[in-house]
Order: C-alpha cells, then structure tokens, then sequence
C-alpha cells in the first residue's frame, strides 16, 4: 500500500531536488572549457604549433562567402590610412581574415615545403621559387605562358584576387613583382606576413591542400 505524500514532504523534495540542480549546474560551469578556435580552417586540420595570444574573435571573419567577398572591397584601406604610396599592393591582417572564404580569395604561402606543411593561413596554398623562376639562367622568371598555367593548376583565375605572404624575406615581394609584371595579375602582400597573423591571434593549419 502506497503511503499519501504530505504537502509539507513534497515541497522538502522539490527544494531537494531544485538544490541539487543549483549545484550541479554551477560546478559544470565552474569547471574550465577547452579553447574555441573561431579561425575558419577550410576544411584543414589545425596545426599543433598556435599562437600563444588570446584568440581572434568570431567576429574577425565573414559569417558568409558573400560577406567574405564584400570585404575585398576593403583591402588597402588600411594602407591609405598610414598614408602608404602603394596602398592597392598591402592587404592588412584584419582584412584578409575579413576575406577568408571568398571564391575568388587565393592566398599564397610563399615558403618552403615545410615550414608551409608545419602552419600556415588556412586556405593558404603553398608556391616556392622554383614553381616561378628557372631555366637557363637561375632565378630568371618564367614566361607569361609558363605563370598562368602554374597559377591556373593553384586555383588562380582571371577574376582572382592573390594575397601573398612569408614569415621574413623577400620571397612574397618578388611574386608580387613577378606576377603583376610579368603576367598581369591582382596581388597583394599580407602586411607584416605570418608574423603579424599569428599576433593578431588568429590560428593555423597544417599539412597538404
């Protein structure tokens, strides 16, 4: 025979049970939450090797490949502000995170193999200089013919917009003249290179594309 529950001995398991929710609640939200990384990686692994900055924040990036493709509208203001000569040849770190995603967004690591496979910006693609440069003579740049058919198998197209980056040296400003004066594209330098990226906090990928 079940016994009738008093009034009184019901609200004394309410507040039992209402209590222990409480508690329950406030100690998963005391316990420490893994870190979230917002850098959109495209579909790539996230690189051991992080920046040791507070993250960028979700808002850096384009919630949209729309949105991803209005802000390259936007690269070089950045530039003009500081009163640069050559505003249309730098793209500054908050605005190609800003970009990241956007179809006709190519961003070229101009490194070696390793360093790239190590860490780079995600969506990155790796160039080295002798994708670009050889023959009889070293370091002697390929003709417009040879260019264009590199830049196509990376994803380059006649609409593309190229931003190019290193970590030191003057291997992204050599594209950069390369490819805007031998072949005709629309590049830009990363202002600061990977350096600058990963000060700003944003993360990086590893491996192939």
């Amino acid at each position: 025979m079940a016994w009738p529950i008093s009034g009184l001995s019901r609200r004394k398991a309410l507040g039992v049970v209402a209590g222990v929710l409480i508690i329950g609640g406030g100690w998963v939200a005391a316990q420490p939450r893994a870190q979230v990384n917002h850098t959109p990686m495209m579909g790539e692994a996230t690189a051991e090797s992080q920046p040791t900055q507070s993250p960028a924040p979700s808002s850096a990036y384009a919630a949209s490949p729309q949105d991803a493709t209005a802000a390259i509208a936007r690269f070089g203001t950045q530039a003009a502000a500081d009163g640069l000569a050559r505003p249309d040849a730098l793209v500054s770190v908050p605005e190609l995170a800003a970009a990241l995603g956007a179809p006709t967004l190519v961003v070229l690591d101009v490194r070696k193999p390793e360093r790239y496979l190590a860490g780079h910006i995600p969506s990155a693609v790796q160039l080295d200089r002798p994708d670009y440069s050889g023959g009889e003579i070293p370091g002697l740049s390929r003709d417009a013919q040879a260019l264009e058919g590199m830049l196509r198998r990376l994803g380059v197209r006649s609409d593309s917009v190229v931003v190019a980056y290193t970590d030191g040296g003057p291997e992204a400003i050599r594209l950069w003249w390369t490819l805007r004066t031998i072949a005709g594209y629309d590049i830009r330098l990363l202002d600061g290179g990977l350096q600058r990226w990963k000060q700003a906090g944003h993360a990086l990928a590893q491996g192939q594309r």
